[in-house]
């Protein structure tokens, strides 16, 4: 990450979930980070982060504040991750891992986030989330997923 290595560890082979690996669009989307640049001092919270290669990443090209989440599960592997990479991050720079499950919220990882991210993002589709969504998208009332709007 201009020119500096960022070291991610991965467990391989883990039945636990698909966050021990490090995916390509998380490669990706690290990369378009760096050239993209991002505002020193920026707030990002990265969804369902893994192993936290992007979070870090952005903790590298000088986000002030980074917090990278994913299920209980990913925490050991992202925190060793985040501690390897650390003497990396400028100086003022913190990176925290959350614990954030989308089926059983809320969770207090912090508010204030300018940039959110997430790649390679695996999950269920909830019927909670239907309804966030069309809450979201309509002015009037919520309805249902696949409902025409009146």
């Amino acid at each position: 990450m201009r020119g500096m290595p960022v070291v991610i560890g991965e467990r391989a082979n883990s039945s636990q979930g698909t966050g021990h690996a490090v995916w390509d669009g998380s490669i990706v989307l690290a990369k378009f980070l760096e050239r993209r640049g991002l505002t020193r001092g920026d707030a990002v919270l990265e969804l369902g982060a893994g192993t936290g290669l992007v979070g870090i990443c952005a903790a590298v090209l000088g986000a002030g504040r980074v917090v990278v989440s994913d299920l209980e599960y990913a925490m050991d592997n992202m925190s060793v991750n985040i501690t390897r990479n650390a003497p990396l991050f400028p100086e003022g720079t913190t990176c925290e891992a959350c614990v954030l499950d989308w089926t059983a919220p809320p969770v207090d990882c912090g508010a204030g986030f300018n940039v959110v991210v997430m790649a390679d993002v695996v999950c269920a589709f909830f019927p909670s989330m239907a309804r966030a969504r069309a809450r979201a998208n309509s002015p009037g009332r919520a309805r249902r997923a696949g409902q025409a709007a009146r």
